[in-house]
């Protein structure tokens, strides 16, 4: 219908305006149409070709050190160009091997940003259960898109995982019930709260989901190290408060750092 439409009106212009005017009209029309399709198609194509550079540095990945390592220097194309974690290499890997020790079943992040501690995580804990909780347009390098949410799933996925990636924000109500429908009686062995860093943002991020965290289980928080030099960066004063009150463990590569560390709350 549309394409007979196209005709009939071609042929008028023909008969009025002659062959010069038909070519220009659809020319324009072309362009239009397939200019509007173009950002699809050349997301499609960045994803396909980020899927096979990242599924080759998963073929020669052994060990807990190569996993990393792909997280931190894979490159694709487009909106997957990296996965790169935030946090530091040298705490990462501590930080790894600490929550692997506790042989979580259940995993919640709650600040999923590139995405490369989620693939971390996914890659060589053998827990069943995932779950990511990202803001769009989140101010602390979060919002990243339902598409990159679904390449996180294309490349982390293995028989038996089972992956949830809800895009909202961590405080709304509406979200802690999604999570909870998730769960369905289950609870979370390891959490991790790597959102919001202000102190209002991070407080009720552990008030709001603590809640759904096993007997037994890790509630981690990241840059727990003083950030003189971003006031909105506030986790540090609610770990302080955590410390006082839980057993605690600090992961912190270099005692002069100015960014970064990692803090577990034994739960």
């Amino acid at each position: 219908m549309a394409l007979r439409s196209y005709l009939t009106g071609a042929s008028r212009l023909y008969r009025r305006d002659g062959f010069d005017s038909v070519f220009h009209r659809g020319l324009e029309k072309v362009e239009r149409d397939v200019g509007n399709a173009l950002p699809a198609i050349g997301d499609t194509l960045c994803r396909a070709l980020s899927v096979r550079e990242l599924r080759g540095y998963q073929s020669s990945e052994d060990d807990l050190t190569d996993i990393i390592d792909t997280a931190y220097d894979y490159r694709g194309y487009g909106a997957y160009r990296s996965i790169e974690p935030m946090q530091i290499r040298a705490e990462l890997r501590d930080f790894v091997e600490a929550v692997a020790a506790s042989d979580p079943e259940t995993v919640c992040e709650i600040g999923t940003a590139r995405g490369g501690s989620y693939y971390v995580w996914a890659q060589y804990l053998a827990a069943s259960n995932y779950l990511s909780i990202d803001l769009p347009g989140g101010r602390f390098g979060g919002g990243h898109s339902l598409r990159r949410a679904e390449f996180l799933r294309d490349v982390c996925d293995r028989p038996g995982l089972d992956q949830a990636f809800l895009r909202g924000d961590s405080h709304s109500p509406a979200t802690a019930r999604h999570v909870e429908e998730i769960l369905d009686g289950d609870a979370i062995d390891f959490l991790f709260i790597d959102g919001d860093h202000t102190y209002d943002g991070v407080k009720d991020d552990f008030e709001r989901y603590s809640p759904f965290v096993a007997d037994g289980g890790l509630i981690a928080f990241h840059d727990i190290v003083t950030i003189d030099h971003d006031p909105d960066c506030e986790v540090d004063r609610f770990w302080h408060e955590l410390r006082e009150e839980y057993e605690t463990t600090e992961i912190v590569a270099d005692p002069r750092q100015d960014r970064g560390g990692v803090g577990l709350v034994h739960w």
